[in-house]
C-alpha cells in the first residue's frame, strides 16, 4: 500500500507514521508499505515496485517476459517502466519512458 493510497483514505501523515512505528506498515520501499508483514511471495515485491515506481508505471524489460511465460527463469532485479522520474532501488531497476506505444 502507498502513502498516496492511504492519504487519499483520509489516513493522515502522523497515523501512518504510528502505524509504521508500531508495525502494523512494514517500510518496503520510499513510501511503500506492506501491511503486517514483508511481501513473501513474487506478486507481492512485483506490486510493491509498481507501487514506487507509481501511476502508470508497468513491468518491463526482461520481468515483463517473465510474467508473460516468455522467459524461464526468473530475473533477479525487478525491472519496472514509468513516466515519473524515480531512483531505481535495491533490486527494482527503474526505467523513465514518455509514454506506451
Amino acid at each position: 500500500m502507498s502513502r498516496h493510497q492511504l492519504e487519499r483514505l483520509g489516513v493522515g501523515k502522523a497515523v501512518v507514521s504510528a502505524w509504521a512505528r508500531d508495525g502494523y506498515l512494514i517500510p518496503v520501499h520510499g513510501g511503500v508499505y506492506a501491511v503486517g508483514h514483508r511481501p513473501r511471495t513474487i506478486e507481492g515485491r512485483l506490486a510493491a515496485a509498481l507501487l514506487y515506481a507509481g501511476e502508470g508505471a508497468m513491468l518491463s524489460h526482461a520481468t515483463a517476459l517473465w510474467w508473460l511465460g516468455l522467459l524461464a527463469a526468473r530475473p533477479a532485479t525487478i525491472h519496472v517502466s514509468t513516466p515519473r522520474r524515480r531512483s531505481s532501488l535495491s533490486g527494482v531497476r527503474v526505467y523513465g519512458r514518455r509514454q506506451l506505444e
